[in-house]
């Protein structure tokens, strides 16, 4: 999924007065906040809207979901609808924490040396 995908499918599930360019700002806060939270030096970081709208974001698959729920919070969040904010930041962080387990579970770091002689 990339920036641009995700504020399309956002615009549909939660029609809003909010600007494209304030959506694209959450996604590629959160996506640089995931790249340095998980070492995901691999993985390009999306800097500007719009011209890094079609980079790939770094959840991906069944995880790119965690985008929309976030940016539909903020909506939420920004617009004062408290009680939907509410199950949209949960299904968030469902989601991003299960993404974070996956991606550590998957990802593990090289081995450079750990314990020997012991």
């Amino acid at each position: 999924m990339t920036t641009n995908e995700a504020i399309d499918r956002v615009s549909r599930l939660k029609p809003n007065a909010v600007q494209d360019s304030d959506i694209a700002r959450w996604i590629m806060e959160l996506n640089g906040r995931l790249i340095a939270e998980l070492h995901m030096g691999d993985t390009e970081q999306t800097a500007s809207w719009p011209e890094d709208a079609d980079v790939p974001l770094a959840a991906t698959g069944q995880w790119a979901e965690l985008y929309i729920f976030y940016a539909v919070a903020m909506i939420e969040f920004y617009q004062r609808e408290y009680a939907n904010y509410n199950n949209s930041i949960i299904m968030f962080n469902d989601r991003v924490a299960d993404f974070r387990r996956w991606y550590r579970r998957t990802n593990m770091p090289t081995g450079g040396g750990g314990w020997k002689n012991l």
